[in-house]
């Protein structure tokens, strides 16, 4: 082998061993000073249906009920999210306002804008701070529309939100895993369950690194249901792009499909759920 292949072959070894220890420390955690556009459009199928005794499927027809029942719906929501300096106590005050909320009914036809439930949220301002180990606290909400019951449904939300934002640090090829509690409305209760999300770092260029997401969901075995028999199964994929540089989640996109079946002592109840959701986030728009 002459010197010239020599020192190629050598920096070809050296160029590859330095992309295979190429790194990403994955932080989420807003930086001072910032403010972020961020939007957001999901689109949701959802179907309903009822199984089993006659006799109740019957009450659900005299009442307007008729199963089974398939639900399309589209949101388009924009927030604008404003970080301020550090304090002495190291904990960066940030805030954020919901611009714009859109829900819209959807057929074969047309669609056709809807009321929603985050309606009130338009205008109203989230005061919140954030601590060195990254979790958040909300300090203050200032709307003109949300009651005293309703503000205070939000602070305990946040309250049970509460976790270490930890840094994760992986390589090209590598992945972690996080896991998020999730609930869901039914029949007066909250039916809770998990989601855990592979984040697999599959490349960096030019300071955005890319991650290929797939998800799974399962029952919270924690908690005993006397009255019903509960099953969740499900998947998800997407991707993120984040951006190292300024810790911004530039784009996320999603998609998940979730069948849950409650059983009752003669009725069934079967949901299923396919959702697609894009997020963009733009510093200093």
């Amino acid at each position: 082998m002459t010197i010239k292949l020599k020192l190629i072959y050598f920096l070809l070894i050296i160029s590859f061993v330095h992309a295979s220890e190429k790194s990403v420390s994955y932080d989420t955690r807003y930086l001072p000073n910032q403010t972020i556009l961020e939007k957001q459009e999901m689109k949701l199928d959802t179907f309903f249906n009822v199984q089993g005794n006659r006799d109740y499927i019957n009450k659900l027809k005299e009442q307007g009920k008729v199963f089974p029942v398939n639900l399309k719906q589209q949101s388009i929501s924009s927030s604008i999210i404003k970080s301020h300096n550090f304090t002495k106590k190291n904990i960066l005050p940030f805030e954020r306002k919901l611009l714009k909320h859109d829900l819209y009914l959807v057929n074969e036809i047309q669609k056709t804008k809807i009321p929603s439930a985050q309606d009130k949220l338009v205008n109203s301002t989230f005061y919140l701070s954030q601590f060195k180990n990254g979790k958040v606290i909300l300090n203050k909400i200032d709307s003109t529309l949300l009651s005293e019951q309703e503000q205070k449904s939000y602070y305990k939300i946040f309250e049970s939100m509460q976790e270490n934002n930890e840094i994760k640090t992986v390589k090209l090829g590598e992945s972690f895993i996080e896991n998020t509690p999730l609930s869901f409305p039914f029949n007066g209760m909250q039916i809770n369950f998990n989601q855990n999300t592979k984040y697999e770092l599959i490349s960096i260029d030019n300071n955005i690194a890319k991650f290929k997401l797939t998800s799974s969901y399962d029952l919270n075995t924690k908690e005993k249901n006397n009255t019903y028999k509960i099953n969740i199964e499900g998947y998800g994929f997407g991707e993120i792009h984040y951006n190292t540089l300024t810790h911004i989640n530039e784009l996320t996109n999603s998609t998940t499909n979730i069948t849950m079946k409650i059983q009752s002592k003669d009725i069934l109840f079967i949901i299923k759920s396919n959702t697609d959701s894009k997020i963009t986030n733009v510093l200093n728009p």
